[in-house]
């Protein structure tokens, strides 16, 4: 399992965070269910966002040309996106 971090937009919010997946799908698989998403999507339900995101919702996924192990993610739907650069990150142990 690698660790991916996760830098993330939604509305103007930004924040980070990290995950442990296998891969770059996997990783926003898990992303998608934590609990900071859906406490800012939460926070934001009174603009009309979903109350969830899920895999379904992916409307681009790609990986970041020139570079290993970066991805642009964007998640939404009816006009609702999260975007999200995420990267493969090696903590200093095994770098």
């Amino acid at each position: 399992m690698a660790l991916w971090s996760m830098f993330v937009e939604i509305e103007g919010v930004r924040y980070s965070t990290q995950v442990t997946a296998s891969d770059a799908r996997g990783a926003i698989r898990v992303f998608l269910k934590t609990s900071g998403l859906k406490e800012c999507i939460g926070k934001l339900s009174s603009k009309g966002w979903p109350a969830s995101l899920s895999m379904k919702d992916i409307v681009l996924f790609l990986p970041m040309e020139g570079l290993v192990n970066m991805h642009l993610c964007q998640v939404g739907r009816e006009g609702k996106y999260v975007s999200v650069v995420m990267a493969r990150t090696v903590s200093r142990k095994h770098a």
